[in-house]
């Protein structure tokens, strides 16, 4: 359960800092997140292809990249609520509340 929470916590506190940014800083914080995400991405293809070999194709690297953020995909899908944000701003003030409420408990 612990890995489940680690997660959910740092996805929670990634939107968060850019929720909690002032706007016109936004693209920074956005910048800074997409960068290093970039260069896991980056590291972790290049650890598939030092492993599978050279004679691997782009659809089995592909593959092997993709799979591992397969499952907390599903897992945010399901467990992970709206933002407040997009809930106050598409009129449903009493759910983005509610969100609030329970980040808050």
């Amino acid at each position: 359960k612990q890995w489940y929470q680690r997660r959910v916590a740092i996805t929670a506190g990634i939107c968060i800092a850019i929720e909690g940014t002032p706007r016109k800083w936004r693209w920074l914080v956005k910048t800074c997140m997409s960068v290093s995400s970039k260069i896991a991405s980056a590291t972790v293809t290049f650890a598939c292809y030092m492993i599978l070999g050279s004679n691997t194709t782009w659809r089995d690297l592909t593959f092997y990249f993709v799979l591992p953020s397969f499952i907390p995909l599903l897992i945010y899908f399901f467990l992970v609520p709206e933002s407040p944000r997009y809930l106050l701003l598409s009129g449903r003030e009493g759910e983005g509340v509610e969100v609030l409420e329970d980040l808050h408990t």
